[in-house]
């Protein structure tokens, strides 16, 4: 009767340690899994980071273009360039 007392309890133990270590080599796996998984959305995190800078400075440059191409200066230029306008006050030189 001991014997088989002492057999079923080392078939118990066995099973929770075999029982313990699946659940230990989950636990890993899954950790493993997770940190791969952060290191890729980190470094998607900065690739965005830096599409973002990048598209961030492009939209400042275009507003500063704007800027420029709204101002009274620019326009008049424009328009004595590409449309041949003149104030009624400026002077026209003919070249012989």
């Amino acid at each position: 009767m001991f014997m088989k007392d002492n057999k079923k309890s080392n078939l118990k133990r066995q099973v929770i340690i075999y029982s313990l270590v699946a659940v230990l080599l989950i636990a890993i796996i899954a950790l493993i899994y997770n940190i791969s998984a952060l290191a890729v959305g980190r470094s998607r995190e900065r690739a965005l980071e830096q599409q973002l800078f990048e598209l961030n400075r492009i939209a400042n440059d275009n507003n500063n273009e704007i800027d420029f191409r709204s101002s009274p200066e620019f326009i008049e230029q424009y328009a004595r360039e590409h449309l041949e306008l003149r104030n009624p006050n400026d002077t026209i030189f003919i070249g012989r």
